[in-house]
């Protein structure tokens, strides 16, 4: 935070799914992650931009915690590199719930302590899967009142949460995505 010159930030977390369900579709995810990078890239304040990386999977359950892994913390796009990003491998339940939950959780936190030292915030999160949930420790409940504390709160001036669904031809993934996006309070569901 002490090396952030502009005023105001918009803060950007990308989860990734990465639960065995994907097996065919990694590319297509990660074509996913690399168009929205290349998107925030084009934005006309892409140097105000602090983008966090993260993967879902209940494999990375770690002492009872939930199913997500850092890919990488806020980071500038000037310090980020898409072939960078590692090959995604799929296994594991879906933790939509947790992946949710720590997007705009850490969002949530990064956001207080910028506000806290006069930043205006903004935040958007793009949560990318082909799968509804089933193995998250965060609630809907709790995955709700996070997002509504995001504005609400007064951490962040806006917040858009936009749930992105790969390969949801089968008309019954779209309906429990289309479910869970209105139950989450979630914005988009695209």
């Amino acid at each position: 935070i002490d090396d952030l010159g502009a005023t105001e930030y918009t803060l950007v977390t990308i989860a990734l799914d990465e639960t065995g369900s994907i097996n065919g579709f990694e590319t297509q995810i990660r074509d996913m992650l690399t168009t929205t990078i290349d998107a925030c890239k084009k934005s006309p304040h892409s140097n105000n931009l602090l983008v966090r990386v993260i993967r879902f999977g209940s494999q990375y359950k770690r002492q009872g915690g939930p199913g997500v892994d850092e890919i990488h913390g806020f980071k500038t796009l000037g310090e980020i590199d898409n072939a960078s990003y590692p090959k995604l491998r799929g296994g594991g339940w879906t933790p939509l719930n947790d992946a949710v939950y720590s997007s705009v959780g850490a969002m949530n936190a990064y956001a207080k302590n910028l506000s806290d030292m006069d930043f205006g915030v903004n935040g958007i999160t793009f949560v990318i899967t082909d799968g509804g949930e089933n193995d998250s420790t965060a609630s809907m409940k709790m995955v709700k009142d996070e997002i509504k504390k995001s504005v609400t709160g007064e951490v962040m001036e806006s917040h858009v949460s936009v749930l992105i669904g790969i390969d949801t031809g089968n008309g019954s993934v779209k309906t429990v995505l289309e479910k869970f996006q209105n139950e989450a309070g979630m914005d988009k569901f695209i």
